[in-house]
């Protein structure tokens, strides 16, 4: 409870010095009450300075909270082998008590353990060298520990805990990680699984990347079948609509060479169908949110935009010689 102030009491008192000459009997029975208020504020103030010391400045003595802790400090420095490094062990001691002890909470180390595992094997795939096949292996191990991880957090949701904050966000990593694998059915479902139980306030997440990866696997699941005409054109309406987005939901320049590409692809195998959706798509684009084609260096990628780019332009130029695309307004910079 609010300490009583010491300079309050004192005014209090000197006021009530002023009023006493001016005192009704009725006056001073309520000057009786007051300083017998007064004497009670003292003393439960001075009670509470002692049973409620100051926590300012006083770190958590929690095993568990200080290894999360540091994990969030680890991760905010992309060091995901170090953050394992510490989760393993956490969640191998509790793996049978930590519900018990901490509740749906404790899906939060599910949940990192499933992200470093996941930007592990993304890592993994980027390494280009004489291993490259068996890069590619260590990385389907990572993904599919991964999605184990990420089913773990998802899976803890027991009634009148709604602590386990990461549950709808797993679905999300647990989607990339089986799109990567070429799970796309699974990848499919997991994705409208998130749409469909997500809350705007406490799971948001980037338009533009969530549409280009939903029209990928629409495009090139296999199973049951390929896509349809329908799945088609919804990828293709996902990945218009992921360049013309502006503000937080901007798609990054790598973001815009995938939908391109993907873009490029489904002209490029359907020509008779969509003869002419690059030229159409870059024109929509250049009038709409041009500044979305214009592909300077990713900052967040070690990979050159442009470098990617020369391919996919011999694609493009291939594809559209006879339709009169607009090349010019594929701006580079």
């Amino acid at each position: 409870m609010p300490h009583c102030n010491i300079f309050s009491i004192r005014l209090i008192f000197l006021r009530i010095h002023r009023l006493n000459d001016h005192m009704t009997p009725l006056g001073n029975h309520l000057r009786i009450l007051l300083l017998s208020i007064i004497f009670t504020l003292i003393t439960v103030g001075n009670q509470s300075l002692a049973q409620e010391p100051s926590t300012a400045g006083v770190k958590s003595t929690n095993p568990h909270t200080l290894i999360i802790q540091q994990s969030i400090a680890l991760m905010e420095q992309s060091q995901w082998q170090q953050t394992l490094d510490l989760l393993n062990p956490l969640i191998e001691q509790n793996q049978h008590t930590g519900l018990k002890e901490h509740g749906a909470k404790f899906a939060t180390t599910y949940y990192y353990q499933g992200l470093c595992l996941l930007k592990l094997a993304q890592a993994q795939n980027k390494i280009k060298n004489k291993t490259t096949e068996n890069n590619q292996q260590a990385a389907k191990q990572l993904y599919r520990a991964a999605i184990q991880s990420l089913n773990q957090c998802y899976a803890i949701n027991p009634p009148n805990d709604p602590t386990n904050t990461y549950r709808v966000k797993s679905l999300l990593l647990r989607g990339n990680a089986q799109q990567a694998l070429g799970k796309y059915q699974l990848a499919i479902d997991s994705y409208q699984l998130f749409l469909l139980e997500r809350n705007n306030a406490l799971d948001p997440y980037n338009l533009s990347d969530f549409n280009i990866n939903l029209a990928i696997c629409l495009w090139k699941k296999t199973t049951p079948q390929r896509a349809t005409p329908a799945e088609t054109k919804q990828a293709i309406s996902l990945l218009q609509e992921s360049l013309l987005y502006t503000g937080r939901n901007q798609p990054s320049p790598r973001a815009v060479l995938t939908a391109l590409g993907t873009l490029t692809d489904i002209a490029t195998q359907k020509p008779t169908e969509y003869a002419g959706l690059i030229s159409s798509t870059l024109q929509r684009s250049r009038t709409i949110s041009p500044g979305n084609l214009i592909l300077a260096r990713d900052p967040s990628s070690s990979e050159s935009s442009s470098s990617q780019l020369l391919p996919l332009l011999s694609k493009l130029i291939l594809h559209s010689a006879q339709k009169n695309l607009p090349l010019a307004s594929l701006h580079l910079s």
